[in-house]
């Protein structure tokens, strides 16, 4: 997951030069994200947590046999992403915001829209041909899509998919607008302490292996410049990066964010290091990342990181 900050590019936003609406929309879009995949995938039962990030959530569902692997979670930012990352609650914090939330709430409407995509990704699975065949049914339901009808394969057409979708995606691509501008964090109920009714259904999805990724992280005075002097949060939001696996990459020639001041935060976070935590530097590059050949170790080193640290990991779950 790599944010894109507002204004950035072709954007039609503005950034905020505080830092704190971008850094809301990467935690809405991690939120949606995960709901919408335990929405695709039912979680893995499981007794204690597969991430040191935290304490095990509750699965959002019971007794599906535990034949998939964790989930793997890649926490990705450049640059003035690669600070948005940093400032990301712990990831058990960060879905416990989601889990229980007002009706009215922004945090409501974005647990609905990933239930809804994860409904048009089901009629996509079910409305494909399975050849007749007993083991392309229990391919498709190894793989957690099930029908939530009785006789959805044989009573309904390929009209009927195709409208139930269309309706499902006419919705998705209505934006979403609240009284004219952004919701409040944390949710508020006009001023008054909401009842349980207020709320809809606590649904908690299981938290996943984290990693991240972190290029041309910007620290110091550039740092404070883009989140126009204020706190997004406290230096213990960094111990994440010691329980989870993490990758730091630096141009040697980077002037935004010296290599000396990148290592002694460095040092600081995790003396001696381990190889949960890794900071490695690109040569002959410097924050923009214009030369080809260092863009191409740049790309040499995510890929064998990953292979190690995550596809590894997942094979052997």
């Amino acid at each position: 997951m790599d944010p894109r900050p507002t204004g950035a590019g072709k954007s039609k936003g503005k950034s905020t030069w505080s830092s704190k609406a971008e850094l809301q929309d990467y935690i809405s879009f991690v939120g949606f994200f995960m709901y919408y995949l335990s929405s695709v995938y039912p979680p893995i039962p499981r007794s204690e947590s597969i991430d040191d990030d935290g304490p095990p959530l509750t699965p959002v569902v019971s007794g599906v046999p535990a034949t998939r692997p964790p989930a793997h979670l890649i926490l990705a930012g450049y640059s003035y992403g690669a600070l948005l990352t940093r400032y990301l609650p712990r990831i058990p914090a960060l879905l416990g915001r989601f889990s229980k939330v007002l009706k009215t709430s922004t945090k409501a409407e974005i647990r609905l829209r990933a239930a809804k995509l994860a409904s048009v990704t089901h009629i996509d699975i079910l409305s494909r041909p399975l050849h007749g065949t007993e083991a392309s049914g229990n391919a498709r339901r190894s793989r957690g899509v099930q029908s939530s009808r009785p006789g959805d394969r044989t009573d309904r057409t390929s009209e009927d998919w195709a409208l139930e979708k269309d309706s499902h995606m006419q919705y998705l691509q209505t934006p979403f607008v609240r009284d004219g501008k952004r919701d409040s964090w944390p949710d508020q109920h006009n001023g008054l302490d909401p009842d349980d009714d207020d709320y809809i259904a606590r649904l908690d999805v299981p938290t996943p292996k984290t990693h991240y990724l972190l290029i041309s992280l910007l620290l110091g005075p550039v740092a404070a410049l883009c989140t126009g002097f204020g706190a997004l949060g406290n230096a213990e939001l960094d111990s994440k990066f010691m329980y989870n696996e993490t990758l730091v990459l630096h141009g040697e020639k980077d002037r935004l964010t010296s290599l000396k001041r990148l290592s002694s935060w460095a040092d600081a976070l995790m003396p001696g290091r381990d190889r949960r935590f890794a900071v490695v530097k690109i040569e002959n590059t410097g924050h923009f990342w214009r030369d080809k050949r260092a863009i191409e170790d740049l790309e040499r080193t995510i890929k064998t990181w990953v292979r190690t640290y995550v596809k590894d990991e997942s094979q052997s779950s």
